[in-house]
């Protein structure tokens, strides 16, 4: 005797289940999909430029710091790797 018995039994009553449900698709369950309208300022070119440049500046001030912490921690090691030597 094996453990198969068992799992062709669930699988049958798993199949006899899914027959009743009345959820067939996702649709019943979460409804038709509704489209979203989106509406944006109009933006100029000139702010477009500064937005990007803000973002820029951003991303190399967080370089810059964390660059910077990381040097930090290896001194540290390196000097406690050092000192126990």
């Amino acid at each position: 005797m094996g453990f198969s018995s068992h799992a062709s039994k669930v699988v049958k009553i798993n199949r006899a289940l899914l027959k009743k449900r009345k959820i067939r698709t996702k649709a019943d369950v979460y409804g038709n999909p509704v489209e979203t309208a989106l509406e944006f300022k109009p933006e100029s070119p000139h702010s477009r430029r500064r937005v990007k440049e803000m973002i820029q500046d951003n991303r190399k001030t967080n370089l810059a710091a964390g660059l910077m912490a990381f040097l930090i921690v290896l001194l540290f090691l390196i000097s406690i790797v050092l000192y126990l030597k």
